[in-house]
């Protein structure tokens, strides 16, 4: 298994936990414009050293999550604006160009938290 994208969040938008309840993590740089930054976990934005696949695993702490299914744009949202919807629904197909999909229940993260895509 070898990480592919790996960074860690340095603020949380106060609005963050009402996605979280529609089972939704947001990450963004820091360069979000305050409108979407309030919904957000922010993060250092990192490049992104291989694909993202189902079969890959998001992980949050310590615990991981399978990836499902990965939109169009998401790789290269992640890596040049830090920006992608994760979803955590288990979906097999993308909802929206921009999202990842995981199965799991969303966790807790907190500034500090280290997020990482690891290829299987």
């Amino acid at each position: 298994m070898q990480t592919i994208w790996s960074t860690a969040c340095v603020g949380i938008g106060p609005k963050t936990e009402e996605l979280a309840q529609m089972g939704m993590v947001v990450t963004f740089g820091t360069n979000a414009p305050d409108e979407i930054a309030e919904f957000c976990v922010s993060i250092t934005v990192q490049p992104v050293s291989g694909a993202i696949a189902p079969g890959n695993y998001l992980q949050i702490g310590d615990q991981a999550f399978p990836v499902t299914a990965v939109g169009d744009v998401a790789q290269e949202n992640l890596g040049n604006l830090g920006h992608a919807t994760f979803n955590f629904d288990g979906a097999t197909e993308p909802s929206m160009p921009g999202t990842i999909h995981v199965e799991g229940a969303v966790p807790a993260i907190e500034v500090g938290t280290e997020l990482s895509l690891i290829a299987a």
